[in-house]
């Protein structure tokens, strides 16, 4: 008998002398064996607006250029009264809309200075995060829309306002620069971008937070992918889209909508892989770069996307032009880091998020099976699962009613050879809230044990973390799989094997 997702796992669990679910040594041998079918709960779709990063060779036309098929119609359309845009004083930016047809903004004008109130909300919150992420973070201005075949006026940065909710998106980024015109021969991927955004966020579209929340996040997060294009429009998207959800965060931190695509992180999904860009798991995966800039300073994320520059800017470094995880790498290695010792850290801070992020708090907890063992000499046999990279599993042993006051619990694993970067921890957690982590060493094969404290009187759990830290990758630039330079990995399917005994 075997369980495909935790939530199947949850439904068997019976109680510890605690209160707590915890599998009896007898129901993992049952349930899981050696096999091990330990795994994530199964992905919850989210109802909530979608953002696009909408590149080559999907190009959308401007809404006020021609007919644009997004879902539905996206263009003002033929006869649809456009307003003079709403441009900045002093930022190069510009916000475009209509007062005709379904694309129509709110006419509310409170000021009565001609321009309606959700155009003033908009230019207030693209130029708010303007200035944070260009001149706080010390990103890359999108480019100038010079070579645009519809330059929206003159050089400065185009937002559209238009239904988009209708279409199930919270807004899109575009772009129709010549570079990536048929018969161009441009040879870089940095390009222009311009972005349209929902012209009311009315709520029968966001089913969560406010119109104003809404809007203010989704123009962080488009503005940060006209960022990008600055840098490489073609970037892989768990990071692409990772940074533009983190950076909703660093703009307007009290809105905090992007604790939703935490049911598609780490936290939720340990077995899915870090790096998997679909399936709104590319959402996610800003957990990790909120990892990184809280250790690091948020600049750690700036520094990534230059070593991921695809630009002429950068054509002289050796260190650029380079897919996300080889920059994250890179970047990680500049702060005098190794990759592989962060990765297993952040998977372990995950344990406990309340504790390891600054607004952990109201983060989801990793899904840990609890298995209770008692008396001495009770063992779990071997219980294994298969890890594929930048995943990892946790499965927690707690003391049984019948355990004794003072123990000790040998663990020991068996993992992949150690080229495939294999990994194991066990973090113990004792009665009062405090915690630490035991690194188990592991040798060529893979091999290691190590004791810690498990006693009733004491310990309320000893969770081991195994973690697949493999960042070898084949078959780049073919985008044959939705992982890191659109590649395969080579480290996937590795196996992953724990026994625990009490001593």
């Amino acid at each position: 008998m075997s369980f495909r997702s935790s939530r199947q796992l949850r439904r068997v669990l019976p109680r510890d002398g605690r209160g707590r679910r915890a599998l009896s040594v007898a129901a993992v041998t049952a349930a899981v064996a050696l096999t091990g079918s330990l795994a994530a709960a199964a992905p919850v779709a989210s109802p909530d607006p979608d953002h696009g990063r909408l590149d080559a060779p999907v190009l959308l036309a401007r809404p006020n250029a021609g007919k644009v098929e997004l879902g539905r119609n996206m263009s003002w359309g033929v006869g649809a009264a456009a307003a003079s845009p709403a441009c900045h004083p002093t930022r190069p930016i510009c916000v475009h809309w209509t007062d005709r047809g379904d694309h129509a903004v709110p006419p509310a004008d409170g000021d009565g200075d001609g321009i309606p109130d959700q155009v003033e909300r908009t230019l207030a919150a693209v130029t708010t995060s303007w200035a944070t992420i260009v001149g706080k973070l010390g990103f890359r201005a999108p480019l100038a829309d010079k070579r645009s075949s519809v330059d929206g006026g003159d050089n400065r940065f185009d937002v559209y306002l238009a239904d988009t909710g209708s279409a199930g998106l919270a807004g899109y980024t575009s772009s129709d620069d010549a570079r990536l015109a048929d018969g161009s021969t441009y040879r870089y991927r940095d390009v222009s971008a311009f972005i349209v955004l929902d012209n009311d966020y009315k709520a029968s579209q966001f089913n969560q937070g406010t119109s104003l929340g809404n809007l203010r996040v989704s123009a962080a997060h488009e503005l940060f992918h006209a960022v990008q294009f600055a840098y490489d429009h073609r970037e892989d998207d768990w990071m692409s889209e990772g940074t533009a959800t983190w950076v909703e965060d660093q703009v307007f931190d009290g809105v905090n909508l992007n604790i939703g695509a935490l049911q598609h992180s780490a936290l939720a999904a340990p077995l899915t892989p870090l790096d998997f860009g679909r399936r709104r798991h590319q959402y996610g995966s800003w957990l990790f770069f909120r990892y990184l800039s809280e250790r690091y300073g948020p600049k750690i994320v700036a520094q990534i996307w230059r070593l991921a520059d695809d630009s002429p800017d950068e054509v002289s470094s050796k260190a650029s032009q380079t897919y996300s995880m080889r920059a994250i790498r890179r970047a990680v290695a500049r702060e005098g880091d190794d990759f592989s010792k962060v990765f297993n850290q952040f998977v372990t801070t995950n344990l406990r998020p309340a504790k390891g992020y600054k607004e952990g708090a109201a983060y989801p907890r990793p899904f840990s099976p609890r298995v209770a063992l008692g008396p001495k000499g009770e063992t779990t046999g071997w219980l294994g699962t298969q890890l594929d990279h930048l995943s990892s599993i946790y499965v927690s042993f707690v003391p049984g009613k019948d355990a004794p006051p003072a123990r000790r619990l040998l663990l020991r694993v068996q993992g992949p050879p150690k080229g495939s970067a294999p990994a194991a921890r066990v973090v113990v957690a004792f009665d009062g809230g405090r915690s630490k982590t035991v690194p188990i060493k592991l040798n060529r094969r893979g091999d290691g044990e190590v004791r810690v404290p498990f006693g009733r009187s004491s310990v309320r759990s000893a969770t081991i973390v195994m973690i697949n830290g493999s960042t070898r990758y084949t078959h780049c630039s073919t985008k044959t799989a939705p992982y890191s330079c659109g590649g395969r990995s080579k480290d996937d399917d590795r196996i992953f094997k724990v026994r625990a005994r009490v001593l």
